[in-house]
C-alpha cells in the first residue's frame, strides 16, 4: 500500500464510532458459555466449533465438550474415537481431529498456545481468523478477527460496493479495521456481535450504534451491500442405503476417506450383494438429506433382515449397544436413530 492509501485508510479508521460500539456491546452482548475471561483453550474450542456452525447449534456441544475435556491435557489424553463421538452432529470433522492433534502437540510444549500471529499460523488448523481471534479473546491483543459478520459490517459502514469475497476487498477491510483506535480485544468481539445481532443479511439499522456514520445507511444501500458473487448451484446426488440386520446385529462400515474419516455409515446398495435366499424381509425408511459444500445428497434407506450374516472387506457387524455408541456421519446418524427407535418399539432384546 502506498503512503496516500495508508493515510486514507487511517483517516477512515479514525472516523469509526468506537465508543458507541463498545457501549452497545456492553449493554447488549449475549451471555455465551465461552465468554467472561476465557483461557486460550476455551477460545480455541469455541472458535473451532463456530467455524461453519451457528452459535445456537454450538452451545450444547461446547458445554458437553468442556465437561468431557475440561483442559487441554484431558483432550490430549483422550482417544480420537471419543473426541469424534462428542463432536458427532457438528460436521466438518477435520476440526475435531485438528483439535485433538493440536492438544497432543501442545501438551509437549507446556500446554500453551503461542501469543503471536506468525507462530499461531504455523499450527495445523489455525487460519488467519482463528489466529486473530485467539490473540483478541484469549490474550486481549488489540487486533480484529475478520469473519463473515465483520466483513458485512465493514462493507456496509464504509460503503464498499465490491465483492466481499475478493481478496483485494478483504485486505482493504483488514487495513481499515487495523486503523481503528482500539486498546484490547473487546473491539473484535463487539464487531462480531454486531454482525450477528444487528447488521445481519436484513439489518436492523435503527438499533445500530454505527448508523450515525454508516455510509450504506445514509445512502440507503443496505439492501445491495455487501455485494457477493453468485454461488454455484449444488450438485444433487441420490443414494440407496442398506441397513442389513441379522438378529440383533447390524452391518456398518468405517469411513477412511479424508471427508468422513473415523466416522461410520451404513453400506450403500452397490457395496453389498444380498443373495435372494438370504432375505427374510425388507422395509423402507423415510428419505433423508445431507448437505455438503458442493452437493446435496438424498438418502433412501431400507432395512433388510437376513437369516445369515454376510461378510465383506471393510464392513463389520455390531450389536445394537455398540451401534448406539459409534460416531456416525450426518444423515446416517439420523438413520441410526430411526433403527434404534424401531428396535425398541419391536421389543428387541436391545
Amino acid at each position: 500500500m502506498n503512503l496516500e492509501g495508508h493515510l486514507t485508510e487511517t483517516k477512515l479508521g479514525n472516523n469509526f464510532p468506537v465508543q458507541e460500539l463498545l457501549d452497545w456491546f456492553k449493554a447488549c452482548k449475549r451471555d455465551l458459555p465461552w465468554r467472561n475471561n476465557p483461557s486460550f483453550y476455551e477460545v480455541l474450542v469455541s472458535e473451532f466449533m463456530l467455524q461453519q456452525t451457528g452459535v445456537q447449534t454450538v452451545i450444547p456441544y461446547y458445554i458437553l465438550w468442556m465437561k468431557t475435556f475440561p483442559t487441554l491435557w484431558h483432550l490430549a489424553q483422550s482417544e480420537l474415537k471419543q473426541v469424534i463421538k462428542i463432536w458427532e452432529g457438528l460436521g466438518y470433522y477435520s476440526r475435531a481431529r485438528n483439535l485433538h492433534q493440536m492438544a497432543q502437540f501442545l501438551e509437549k510444549k507446556a500446554c500453551k498456545l503461542p501469543s503471536n500471529f506468525a507462530e499461531l499460523r504455523e499450527i495445523k488448523g489455525i487460519g488467519d481468523y482463528t489466529a486473530n481471534a485467539i490473540l483478541a479473546f484469549a490474550y486481549q491483543k488489540p487486533v480484529i478477527a475478520i469473519d463473515g459478520n465483520v466483513l458485512r459490517v465493514g462493507a456496509r459502514f464504509w460503503g464498499i460496493r465490491e465483492d466481499i469475497k475478493s481478496l483485494v476487498v478483504k485486505k482493504r477491510l483488514q487495513n481499515l479495521f487495523d486503523a481503528i483506535d482500539k486498546q484490547d480485544g473487546v473491539m473484535a468481539e463487539a464487531l462480531i456481535e454486531l454482525g450477528a445481532l444487528i447488521c445481519r443479511k436484513k439489518p436492523d439499522c435503527e438499533s445500530c450504534p454505527l448508523k450515525c456514520k454508516c455510509i450504506s445507511y445514509k445512502e440507503r444501500l443496505t439492501d445491495i451491500i455487501p455485494l457477493k458473487s453468485e454461488k454455484k448451484s449444488s450438485e444433487k446426488i441420490y443414494s440407496k442405503v442398506i441397513i442389513l440386520e441379522f438378529q440383533n446385529w447390524i452391518l456398518v462400515k468405517k469411513q477412511r476417506g479424508n471427508l468422513m474419516k473415523d466416522l461410520y455409515e451404513f453400506p450403500h446398495e452397490h457395496e453389498i450383494q444380498i443373495p435372494p435366499n438370504y432375505l427374510i424381509s425388507e422395509q423402507p425408511l423415510k428419505q433423508l438429506k445431507r448437505t455438503f459444500t458442493r452437493f446435496i445428497e438424498t438418502l433412501y434407506p431400507t432395512v433388510k433382515k437376513v437369516h445369515t450374516q454376510i461378510y465383506k472387506e471393510n464392513l463389520e457387524w455390531v450389536d445394537f449397544n455398540t451401534l448406539q455408541n459409534l460416531p456416525f456421519s450426518s444423515g446416517h446418524r439420523e438413520i441410526k436413530e430411526l433403527i434404534l427407535a424401531k428396535a425398541k418399539s419391536e421389543n428387541s432384546s436391545y
